[in-house]
């Protein structure tokens, strides 16, 4: 019985410190969940679509601990933003376009 932290620092040696958390089986789990069987077990660095997820996650939750310590009366919200684009957009179908003065 390990946590994949130590997993972690035994497989990875001095390059552990770039993990943020690993794949058990497909599912992201944190580094401190613990292994009582045999699963697969991939490591996710920053450049995993997951591994960004979780490192802006963990600074979200930073921010969140110094606003309420700085500011307490204060109330932060964090939006995220979601661009979606499809080729051709379908805004191009609906914009007029401008005559071009020559």
């Amino acid at each position: 019985m390990k946590s994949l932290q130590e997993i972690n620092k035994e497989n990875n040696g001095p390059d552990a410190g770039r993990y943020l958390a690993a794949l058990v089986d497909n599912r992201l789990k944190s580094l401190d969940y613990i292994l009582y069987n045999p699963h697969n077990v991939q490591f996710v660095d920053y450049s995993h679509p997951d591994g960004r997820r979780t490192y802006i996650r963990s600074l979200s939750f930073v921010l969140q601990k110094a606003v309420k310590e700085v500011f307490p009366e204060a109330r932060l919200r964090i939006s995220y933003s979601c661009l979606l684009y499809t080729s051709p957009s379908p805004r191009d179908r609906t914009r007029s376009r401008m005559p071009s003065s020559a």
